[in-house]
This record gives structure tokens, C-alpha cells and sequence, in this order.
């Protein structure tokens, strides 16, 4: 009664939507439309992702069950994981994060924060 009296009380959403197929003991199918799939076919463009395999200009052989060691290059250090670089990139979120949260929600942040410390600092 609240979805089909004058004006609306509740919008028709996917609850609603349930038990209003449920009161009137009726279900729906789904039925293709060709027309419609031919409009999403159209939309529908394969993109090619790009990949990230080895940097160019250096090649990579192992054969089975033979170990190569790699020279360590400057290209080749670029992709490695260094303590230095991992934080760089935290560091860069952390400014990211910040800007999208309220001045309010740092200072709570903040204090949580500062509240973890001093916890660690007494029992050590």
C-alpha cells in the first residue's frame, strides 16, 4: 500500500520489489531483447591491456630446471622492491588519502594514532 497509494511513501527498490512480487504472488522472468543486444554488441570495444613483463632490451632465458643469474642493472633495479621505493609510495598515498579526507577525520586519525605510540612506547 505504501508503494501504490498517492503520492508514494516508498520507492521501489530491490526490497521492495520482493515483497511486492510476493504479495501478489507473481515473479520476474528475464526475456533478451535482440534489439538492446545489439546496441550493448555496438558499445562493446576489446581493449588491449598493456603488460609488464621484462624492461626492454634485456632477455631472459631458463631452461629447464637451470638456474641463470641476472646482471643487476639500472633498468633491472628500477622494478626491484627496495624499503626505500615501498615507502616513497606510501608516502605518496598517505598525501592522496589526506587530501580526500575532512580536517576533522585527520585529527582523529592523528590522535589514534599518537594513542598507539605512547601504548608501545610504556611497554617497551
Amino acid at each position: 500500500s505504501k508503494l501504490l497509494c498517492e503520492p508514494p511513501m516508498k520507492n521501489l527498490g530491490a526490497m521492495s520489489l520482493g515483497a511486492l512480487m510476493g504479495a501478489l504472488g507473481m515473479a520476474l522472468v528475464a526475456v533478451p531483447d535482440p534489439e538492446q543486444i545489439a546496441k550493448v554488441e555496438k558499445r562493446w570495444v576489446k581493449r588491449k591491456r598493456p603488460q609488464r613483463l621484462v624492461p626492454p632490451g634485456i632477455s631472459v632465458s631458463i631452461p629447464e630446471k637451470q638456474i641463470v643469474e641476472l646482471q643487476i642493472t639500472a633498468d633491472l633495479k628500477r622494478f626491484c622492491v627496495r624499503p626505500a621505493y615501498m615507502r616513497e609510495i606510501g608516502l605518496r598515498g598517505n598525501l592522496k588519502r589526506n587530501e580526500k579526507l575532512s580536517r576533522w577525520k585527520r585529527r582523529v586519525l592523528a590522535r589514534r594514532a599518537a594513542k598507539a605510540r605512547w601504548s608501545k612506547e610504556q611497554h617497551v
